[in-house]
């Protein structure tokens, strides 16, 4: 069993603050803020944001290498009004982003398994995918979850079992006092180390609430009463380096 030190997690917060682009009396804009990973689309450098799943560029954004992978925390305003004509064909929205960004990914990694506020309710999972690459070690994927205040749970990576050639991330939770009238949908990432052979990339998470989705049970072998279920997809090495790629 090996643990490879760089396998992180990206805690993302609640990004989208501000989800109607007409705010009174300034216009069709947003004011946010999101975690994001620097990319380039035909040569010209740009921030993908996790969380609203768009390309920005602008004021603010200094140049970056894409590798190694550079990730941002930052708030931005985008003025939907004041957009370059190529920008919907080109897919880079132009955006001002403050001062206060913080282009140091490590500052929004952590290790081991980190206890998320209750707000951040994961308590009926549904329909974990890979929505988006933004780098060959990045995986995103979002959760949909009945929202509870009482929940207490952890998003956490285990160990690589290199053995077996398998990786596992662990989404664990205890619901108390589900609001089933209101549902989160957060979007999680995760760093995954550089290979050379394909993983078996496992997505593990225990619920109380059966899922209302095809997916495999997994009997705990340290807790077999508990409901815990397994999705599993493959993240393979990308031809020509030793990074990876989810499939």
């Amino acid at each position: 069993m090996k643990r490879f030190s760089h396998l992180h997690i990206v805690l993302i917060a609640l990004i989208v603050s501000v989800t109607s682009g007409c705010l009174g009396d300034k216009g069709n804009t947003l004011d946010s803020y999101d975690v994001g990973t620097v990319t380039e689309i035909n040569g010209q450098q740009c921030l993908k944001l996790d969380n609203i799943n768009i390309y920005i560029s602008g004021s603010g954004m200094p140049q970056y290498t894409a590798d190694p992978v550079t990730r941002c925390f930052c708030t931005f305003h985008i003025d939907w009004d004041s957009q370059p004509d190529n920008a919907a064909a080109s897919g880079i929205y132009s955006a001002t982003i403050n001062t206060d960004a913080v282009w140091n990914v490590e500052n929004y990694l952590q290790s081991g398994g980190n206890p998320f506020p209750g707000s951040d309710s994961l308590v009926n999972i549904s329909q974990p995918y890979i929505t988006n690459l933004t780098s060959s070690q990045i995986i995103t994927f979002q959760t949909s979850a009945y929202r509870s205040e009482n929940a207490s749970y952890q998003l956490s990576v285990e160990e690589v079992d290199a053995a077996n050639n398998a990786i596992t991330l662990n989404l664990v939770y205890d619901a108390v006092n589900e609001d089933k009238s209101s549902v989160v949908n957060s979007w999680h990432s995760f760093i995954l180390p550089t290979i050379d052979d394909t993983y078996t990339l496992n997505i593990r998470f225990k619920s109380h609430t059966t899922p209302s989705f095809s997916i495999i049970k997994y009997t705990d072998p340290t807790a077999p009463e508990n409901n815990t279920y397994i999705f599993t997809t493959k993240y393979e090495p990308l031809a020509g380096n030793n990074t990876g790629s989810a499939q």
